[in-house]
């Protein structure tokens, strides 16, 4: 069996039959939510995402390649506290999987390298 569309001038229908522009909600249209999460990157208002790491660590400390992992392996749980506390009820295993997952990620670990780097300046 061949359906046919409809024929000229008449508008398509909608899964209901209805005419396709009245199938949409009128006067809802999708708006971003209006709250902004926090800052990441650093600002130029001296704003200091990790401060517990910018505390402990010096720029010097990112050369040498042990100290650059641990420091990495920390921001990554000052991170998970401060700006996702929801993962507070994650099993202490899970957390550390996560961490060591992320830690060993190329993208997560240069763009948290970088920011290490303007951080410690």
């Amino acid at each position: 069996m061949q359906i046919k569309p409809p024929g000229f001038g008449k508008p398509p229908l909608g899964p209901t039959g209805e005419p396709a522009e009245a199938a949409g909600k009128p006067g809802r249209k999708f708006e971003p939510s209006v709250s902004e999460p926090p800052p990441l990157a650093v600002q130029g208002q001296g704003v200091v995402p990790l401060p517990g790491i910018a505390a402990q660590c010096t720029r010097a400390d990112l050369a040498d390649p042990v100290k650059r992992e641990t420091m990495i392996r920390s921001s990554l749980s000052e991170m998970m506290e401060t700006r996702f506390p929801v993962l507070g009820a994650v099993p202490d295993a899970a957390r550390k999987f996560l961490i060591d997952w992320m830690g060993g990620d190329p993208m997560i670990r240069r763009q948290l390298e970088r920011c290490l780097e303007r951080m410690l300046k």
